[in-house]
């Protein structure tokens, strides 16, 4: 079939306090994937052919503002964002009481709302640190009951630093807090419903371009060799580090 979906926002800026006002409306539609209609796996999960799409419809507010001092026009920016989002015939999946089984079924109605925000530093025009949280409150409106894998708090630290010409480093720390999941023992088998431990990652890319459309790259992942299991049984892989050139023509 076929689906419409549309968004429209606008934005106000109130330069007498240095300040940006925002709202913004969007619909949104996910039709389910093959594997969820007709998967078939090794731990009893059968995919559900009568599956409906998910319908989705949100509200964003936000205000930012850009801080001066020390003599920079943005030394620092503050951004808040209130979200809403209501979701129909969200697509999750369910086991059997003994967790032997599972399939894809719709949730008849879900909301996720929440708050996002933003610190932005530039104490020097080669740096720039950017520190993220975001709070979110997820529920099946149906049971009351919390959704699954939509952790209530998320963070994150990244920074771009360019202190010679053409040479970029951007570290970056990403944390996920606790979060409701399908838990699974170490042994692979499923133990029922329970809270999964957060975790913490860190990533590093560096590059220096040599010349215009030649780039050294170095990008190394999950540095600190955290064992984080976004999805519970599926733990994160261990630190790698990508070395290499790049080159534009």
């Amino acid at each position: 079939g076929n689906a419409l979906t549309w968004r429209t926002g606008a934005v106000l800026a109130v330069p007498e306090v240095w300040s940006h006002l925002k709202l913004a409306y969007g619909t949104g539609f996910r039709a389910p994937s093959l594997f969820d209609l007709f998967g078939v796996d090794s731990t009893g999960y059968v995919g559900n052919p009568h599956l409906r799409p998910e319908r989705s419809s949100g509200w964003e507010a936000g205000w930012t503002v850009d801080i001066p001092a020390f003599g920079r026009a943005d030394l620092a920016s503050i951004g808040v964002t209130y979200f809403d989002n209501h979701i129909r015939d969200l697509i999750t999946t369910v086991f059997n009481a003994s967790f032997t089984a599972a399939t894809s079924a719709n949730v008849a109605r879900a909301r996720s709302r929440g708050v996002e925000s933003s610190l932005t530093l530039r104490p020097a025009s080669w740096v720039e640190m950017v520190m993220t949280y975001t709070y979110t409150d997820a529920h099946d409106l149906s049971t009351g009951a919390r959704l699954l894998r939509r952790p209530q708090n998320a963070a994150s630290l990244n920074a771009r630093i360019t202190p010679l010409e053409g040479l970029s480093i951007a570290p970056e720390l990403i944390f996920t807090g606790p979060f409701g999941d399908y838990l699974v023992d170490s042994a692979g088998f499923p133990t029922g419903v329970g809270r999964a431990k957060s975790g913490l990652i860190a990533n590093l890319v560096v590059t220096k371009e040599l010349k215009k459309g030649l780039t050294l790259f170095l990008d190394g992942r999950n540095l600190t060799g955290s064992r984080f299991e976004p999805a519970s049984g599926y733990q994160t892989p261990g630190t790698q580090v990508l070395a290499g050139i790049r080159a534009k023509f």
